[in-house]
């Protein structure tokens, strides 16, 4: 009898062994699993946009990030625009790509806008090891073996020469690819402009017909906030910036961004006096473009290198009028929502 108990005992000790061990097995595959499941999901999640492509006015040291909630305007012909491709995780690239994009990510056509080359900036070491066109008006490039991964927050430096032939809007979109072939994208909002450089024009300050740039400012953000029009909460949250990130602005913060929304997401001519002529001029657009608004609104400071500064800034009082106007429509259109 005790032998009996003892055949059970064995036999259901190895069975029970049997079980454990697969179902340790099985907890085993299934964490794995799930493991690499939330990393593939992290990877094509978190990392399919990984980069943050910004204008900057020439390379650091001491460089000028454009306002990244306002498209960044192109002159028709050839221009050269400085980027900056900074990493949001780490990732190693081993190729990368610059290309235009509609609005609805498609291909712009070749007649319209292409990119011409690409340049590593001279702040950053010789990575790239051949660069060549693709088919759709964007370059490819192929770094050497011994580029380093890019730690979360890091950037590379990029010269991009574009040629323009008409208006149009849509987005410079910037891709890096991995060695295991998985794509980050990064792009930013651009147009090409419909003004065209204009020759000079003197202007009287005592013109009645104009309108200081910090009083256009401030009346168009006084107005956006007495409507609860969503340009004046933009205004207030998102016109600041500190330790390299948007914050809430200061007053001459604010005036900074209504200033830089009237002349260039409106387009609207702008007059100054160019420091240190005597004279209020109508600022040529190819200025006005490589240029930041500063002190308030009250001041114009070039961001190409020409260290061009303009004061005394103003617009047409009528101009004014006509955005004041289009908050009206824009709160109707609000309104029937």
């Amino acid at each position: 009898m005790s032998e009996c108990f003892e055949s059970w005992s064995r036999l259901f000790g190895s069975d029970c062994q049997s079980v454990v061990a697969v179902l340790i097995a099985v907890a085993g595959a299934a964490v794995y699993g799930l493991y690499y499941a939330a990393l593939w999901l992290w990877k094509h999640v978190a990392l399919k946009y990984n980069f943050h492509l910004q204008f900057i006015d020439h390379p650091p040291p001491n460089h000028k990030i454009h306002n990244f909630w306002f498209p960044y305007l192109l002159p028709i012909g050839t221009s050269k625009l400085c980027c900056l491709t900074q990493a949001t995780h780490p990732f190693h690239g081993v190729r990368f790509n610059f290309r235009f994009l509609n609005e609805d990510q498609s291909n712009v056509p070749l007649t319209i806008i292409s990119i011409r080359n690409i340049e590593e900036c001279e702040c950053d070491p010789t990575f790239i090891e051949s660069i060549r066109p693709d088919t759709e008006g964007g370059m490819d490039a192929w770094y050497r073996s011994t580029v380093p991964a890019l730690g979360t927050g890091e950037g590379r430096y990029f010269w991009v020469t574009v040629e323009a032939s008409k208006p149009w809007s849509g987005h410079l979109c910037f891709r890096m690819q991995d060695a295991h072939g998985f794509r980050s994208y990064g792009s930013r909002k651009v147009a090409i402009s419909e003004l065209p450089n204009s020759p000079l024009l003197i202007y009287d300050t005592s013109n009645p017909d104009l309108i200081s740039m910090k009083d256009a400012a401030t009346k168009l953000y006084t107005e956006s906030r007495v409507r609860g029009h969503r340009l004046a909460s933009i205004a207030e949250k998102l016109s600041g910036w500190s330790d390299g990130g948007i914050t809430s602005g200061t007053p001459d913060d604010i005036l900074n961004y209504m200033a830089t929304y009237i002349a260039f997401s409106k387009k609207t001519p702008l007059f100054g006096r160019r420091i240190p002529s005597t004279v209020v001029e109508l600022i040529r657009w190819e200025d006005v473009r490589a240029s930041t608004f500063t002190d308030g609104a009250t001041k114009l400071e070039g961001t190409n290198n020409t260290a061009n500064v303009y004061i005394d800034l103003s617009i047409e009082a009528n101009n004014l009028e006509k955005l004041v106007q289009e908050l009206n429509v824009a709160e109707d259109a609000q309104g029937e929502e």
